[in-house]
């Protein structure tokens, strides 16, 4: 702008030279917005969605802001599986045929399937049925579910580390054969949610320790 300040002959024009400077302005101006509004959206996609405060780690002197997001992300380093209803009832054709196999469960199911539910650091599964040879079929109820205790070693085969026993199958054979079912899981160390020998047991929620997380798991 210096240039407009001096003295010059009448006949040069300066409105050309000056509408230059203000467009290559602009043109610089619009460009470095694009490049921080670029540069700001690939880093909201970088980083990790609801990652707890005290899990981000400290800058250190002299370590870059690439080393600390990859330590952020290097942080997060654990899988959980979920499945739907499992049911290994008495009688079952399922059932059956697990038994005919030797109760090889990677003879029933994909291996593959069973090898991502055991390499899970915590797989969770709905346990569709009761675990009892006591107990009588509620009336009036048209499918209901019971399964010989042994039968538990399904879930340890599978790698099942906690199951949700809040489903309509819970009661099936009645309070018997739900006291039964959650000693077989106490016995078999695989803790369960949804379901309590009372309600405040019922409604207690489970937590596991991951790398520095909580994992909380209710039913």
């Amino acid at each position: 702008m210096e240039i407009i300040r001096q003295k010059k002959p009448k006949k040069v024009r300066f409105l050309p030279i000056a509408g230059g400077c203000v467009g290559a302005l602009l043109l610089a101006g619009v460009t470095c917005c694009i490049w921080l509004w670029h540069n700001s959206e690939a880093q909201k996609i970088a980083k990790p969605a609801h990652t707890p405060a005290d899990s981000i780690p400290v800058e250190k002197a002299g370590q870059t802001e690439d080393a600390v997001s990859e330590t952020t992300d290097a942080a997060i380093d654990f899988t959980l599986c979920f499945a739907g209803d499992i049911s290994v009832a008495d009688d079952a054709r399922t059932t059956n045929y697990w038994i005919e196999q030797n109760r090889d469960i990677t003879k029933c199911i994909a291996p593959y399937l069973v090898d991502t539910m055991r390499q899970a650091d915590i797989c969770f599964v709905n346990n569709e049925f009761q675990y009892s040879n006591r107990g009588t079929a509620l009336p009036g109820k048209p499918y209901t579910f019971r399964a010989d205790p042994k039968n538990v070693s399904v879930m340890q085969d599978l790698g099942v580390d906690i199951v949700s026993l809040a489903n309509n199958h819970a009661y099936d054979f009645g309070a018997d054969a739900l006291l039964d079912t959650l000693d077989t899981l106490d016995q078999a160390d695989i803790p369960y949610v949804g379901v309590g020998r009372d309600l405040e047991e019922a409604s207690a929620i489970y937590y596991y320790e991951l790398d520095g997380f909580t994992v909380a798991f209710l039913s």
